[in-house]
């Protein structure tokens, strides 16, 4: 079950009885954990014989997805329905880091946005449950979802029967990784992906 239209029909009837708050528990012990010294977060990462690229456009921490997400809600989740898909238009609500590393849930999103009016909360919500569940469900129940078996039969005849063609461009993975193609929209989204840490929705389709 791999296409939206599928899935749709069988998460929506079921979001009410998963779409509640978690229950609240006291810690009830005291943590036995000694405090470690403080560390140099920068001064350790400076010592990695590593590429050093600091995305500085969004702020890790559930304080910061909250903050994040509270500014989507009041400011943007308005032209959300209509203008979603714009690249132009800054109204993605950036909450892919922060639903990625855990720092926020899903269910506290959507309870949320679901208190607000208007066709907004509908469309984000088809992003964050419908769309974000297809993902999973792609990944858990295909083991090839991280190649090009995972297309369909007539995708893979395709690309085979035209592997050979000419082309007016090809590229390194140099610069590829640098934007330096003959695409301004694939360079314009590559350099958003390596100088934020992160893509416009509509753009990762694209890209």
């Amino acid at each position: 079950m791999y296409m939206a239209v599928h899935l749709r029909k069988r998460i929506t009837p079921l979001i009410p009885k998963y779409l509640v708050e978690p229950p609240q528990s006291d810690v009830d012990n005291t943590s036995k954990i000694v405090e470690p010294e403080p560390i140099d977060v920068k001064e350790l990462l400076n010592s990695l014989d590593v590429e050093k690229i600091e995305p500085g456009y969004l702020q890790g921490g559930r304080k910061q997805a909250i903050k994040q997400y509270q500014g989507f809600l009041d400011d943007k989740l308005e032209g959300y329905a209509d203008q979603r898909n714009d690249p132009n238009m800054d109204l993605q609500s950036h909450m892919s880091p922060y639903l990625h590393f855990g720092q926020v849930s899903p269910i506290e999103l959507a309870i949320q946005v679901q208190e607000k009016k208007g066709d907004g909360p509908r469309e984000y919500l088809e992003q964050l449950i419908v769309r974000r569940e297809l993902a999973f469900n792609m990944v858990h129940y295909n083991p090839e979802y991280d190649n090009i078996k995972c297309l369909p039969d007539w995708a893979q005849t395709t690309l085979r029967e035209h592997a050979n063609d000419p082309r007016p461009y090809t590229y390194t993975s140099e610069e590829l990784e640098n934007a330096e193609t003959h695409d301004p929209y694939w360079n314009k989204a590559q350099t958003e992906m390596t100088k934020t840490g992160k893509m416009h929705g509509y753009m990762r389709m694209y890209w």
